[in-house]
C-alpha cells in the first residue's frame, strides 16, 4: 500500500530528524500488522528501537501490536547479552 511504500521510505531517510523516523517506523509498524506481516512488523520495530530504544507505539496499539514491539525489543538485547558473554555459544559434536 501507498501507507507502507511512504513509511518505508521516510523511516530509511537518515537526513529526517529521529522523530520523524521514529514515527514513519511506528506507524509502518501498524500498517504491516494490519497486513498480516508480523514478522515484517517486528523487523520494523526494531529499526525504530535502534533509533530510539524508548520509542513506544501508544495507546492507540492494541495489544498485538503490543506484543511484537516487546518481542522485537527481546530480540535487540539478545545480540548485546551474546557479545558480552562471548564464552556462551555452544556447540554440538
Amino acid at each position: 500500500t501507498r501507507t507502507i511504500a511512504t513509511c518505508t521510505a521516510a523511516g530509511d531517510d537518515v537526513t529526517q530528524p529521529k522523530a520523524d523516523r521514529v514515527e514513519a517506523l511506528r506507524v509502518l509498524g501498524m500498517a504491516l500488522i494490519t497486513e498480516g506481516a508480523s514478522d515484517l512488523a517486528v523487523e520494523s520495530f526494531k529499526k525504530m528501537l535502534a533509533i530510539d530504544p524508548n520509542a513506544v507505539l501508544g495507546s492507540d496499539a492494541g495489544p498485538n501490536a503490543q506484543k511484537l514491539l516487546e518481542n522485537a525489543r527481546a530480540n535487540l538485547a539478545k545480540p548485546a547479552a551474546n557479545a558480552a558473554s562471548p564464552g556462551s555459544t555452544s556447540s554440538t559434536p
